[in-house]
């Protein structure tokens, strides 16, 4: 079984992003010096500074109110543009892939951009969490003034205990912050959300230690279920790349390992190649996104 996600649907999440969040893609090769003051820009660089350097939850809550205040939201969340829609649309069709029809959770879902589209587009009741109190109020304000209901959570996943259990969670880069902490307890929490037989669906950056993750899911009773790739030509023009994978809690199929995902990842990217590099192709679609939308399958099962 693969998944095509059509182009409208991408076009549909893109713009959505757009008009609704102002997230967007910018023919600049230096789009945030365009869409921030100098001085907004010049506190974004020294931001980014201070978390490379430091990034304990209370200089990233810090960051949140800044970034939360003003219209400076858009414009920052701009730069992550290629992950934003990839990943976004990769958790889509890996949702349409597995037919899910019980309620699934987004953990770290910053303001709610991508569960607020697909409330246009799936009957699947999709909660929001992020243990940003700031994010949270910032999309329920949001999601508000569109007429919205879906919920939106602030708690962590890591201590809160569910009042519900899930078909799926899914996580666009909201592990990010707990795997940079080497957080044991990691899987093991998300399998406390999750009803038996339950799928955790992640895009992320797995920082190089992605046998010693492996472990962990297993020991937390995951096994590897699918992989495949998010990523493409950001705004700066450079090249950005995530590992997907779909994991499931509980089974007996335990053959498949984290190096069966990285190898048919590495396909995938060489079969990207050709569609990534094409100049003739507008940069803005240089992407996993309509790749799989113009030829090829998102989601492997392995």
């Amino acid at each position: 079984m693969t998944g095509f996600p059509e182009k409208e649907r991408v076009d549909s999440y893109r713009d959505h992003l757009s008009t609704v969040w102002g997230i967007a893609a910018t023919a600049s090769t230096d789009a945030l010096t365009h869409r921030l003051s100098s001085t907004e820009y010049q506190d974004f660089v020294n931001w980014k500074n201070t978390i490379a350097m430091d990034n304990h939850p209370s200089t990233l809550d810090r960051f949140y109110h800044w970034l939360m205040s003003g219209s400076r939201f858009g414009s920052v969340q701009s730069s992550r543009w290629v992950e934003i829609l990839t990943s976004g649309i990769w958790a889509t069709v890996a949702l349409q892939e597995l037919n899910l029809c019980g309620p699934v959770l987004d953990i770290g879902c910053n303001a709610g951009y991508w569960n607020s589209w697909m409330s246009y587009h799936s009957q699947t009741a999709i909660t929001g969490m992020d243990k940003r109190e700031v994010a949270i109020h910032f999309g329920q304000k949001r999601q508000n003034e569109l007429g919205l209901e879906n919920t939106l959570l602030v708690a962590d996943f890591m201590d809160a205990h569910p009042a519900h259990l899930y078909t799926a969670i899914v996580s666009l880069q909201g592990l990010t912050e707990s795997f940079h902490h080497q957080d044991k307890r990691i899987f093991e929490s998300v399998a406390a959300y999750l009803m038996k037989d339950g799928y955790l669906i992640m895009i992320d950056e797995l920082p190089g230690q992605s046998l010693h993750y492996e472990k962990m899911w297993k020991q937390a009773g995951f096994h590897l279920f699918a992989a495949g790739m998010a990523g493409g030509l950001g705004i700066d023009h450079e090249w950005k790349s995530y590992l997907a994978l779909v994991l499931k809690l509980g089974g007996t199929d335990t053959t498949k390992t984290i190096v069966d995902a990285e190898n048919a990842t590495e396909q995938l990217w060489q079969s990207f190649h050709l569609f990534g590099t094409d100049a003739t192709i507008d940069w803005t679609l240089r992407n996993s996104a309509y790749w799989w939308a113009a030829h090829e399958d998102a989601v492997v099962f392995l």
